[in-house]
């Protein structure tokens, strides 16, 4: 196990060390506004102490900061948080970059190489195929789902306000909602007709905080046997 950890640390320098070597690809990073370029030990002590909450405020900040899309770097990898809407227009309309990230990765034990993870002619392939079940004359058969889980969101909402004042905490509530209509809809499942509804919810959350965790480590990005 000390080999192990002694091999990636070792990489992981060598990697920092040829980013920062690389001056076609500094130049490019210099060309976008971000936070400070953390060093090595400072930038691991840093992810070491990030939690799913903290996440989502630091990058908060970043765009308040900065008010347009931001780069950060760590570990010899710079990244581009896009913010903006001419700019996300700009990647979700382009053709040349269809490579999905390398925390796509991380999905494929639980989705398979699907729509999500899949790129190139595969991508364009399955959703060439995937297209048409999105038509508004399909979606009009499902109406009766919209309409019943909506009614159940608002009831929720309610309840929240009721139980907590204003403050309703949004992300299991709406996830709920998008999960039930998700599997009625495409899978003809209700979930609130299952004896234990909440134990499949209980498991796509765990998934998810899993998946979120090993995004925010670097040290467990390999796939060990």
């Amino acid at each position: 196990m000390i080999t192990i950890l002694l091999t990636l640390l070792l990489l992981t320098i060598s990697i920092e060390i040829y980013f920062r070597t690389r001056p076609v690809y500094l130049e490019v990073a210099r060309k976008i506004d971000g936070p400070p370029v953390l060093l090595f030990l400072r930038c691991i002590h840093f992810l070491a102490t990030l939690t799913h909450e903290n996440t989502f405020r630091f990058l908060r900040e970043y765009a308040e900061t900065f008010r347009k899309s931001y780069r950060f770097y760590a570990f010899g990898r710079f990244s581009i948080n896009v913010i903006r809407a001419k700019e996300v227009e700009i990647y979700l309309s382009a053709n040349r970059h269809m490579d999905k990230g390398q925390f796509y990765k991380f999905f494929s034990a639980f989705l398979g190489e699907g729509l999500l993870i899949s790129k190139g002619e595969k991508w364009a392939q399955r959703r060439k195929i995937l297209t048409p079940a999105f038509h508004f004359n399909i979606l009009q058969q499902f109406l009766r789902v919209f309409h019943e889980e909506s009614i159940k969101l608002v009831s929720l909402l309610d309840l929240g306000i009721e139980t907590n004042g204003q403050d309703v905490n949004l992300p299991p509530i709406t996830s709920r909602f998008t999960l039930n209509t998700i599997c009625e809809t495409s899978m003809g499942v209700k979930l609130d007709s299952m004896e234990e509804p909440d134990e499949y919810r209980r498991n796509i959350y765990t998934i998810g905080k899993l998946l979120m965790a090993r995004i925010l480590k670097p040290w467990i990005y390999l796939d060990l046997p």
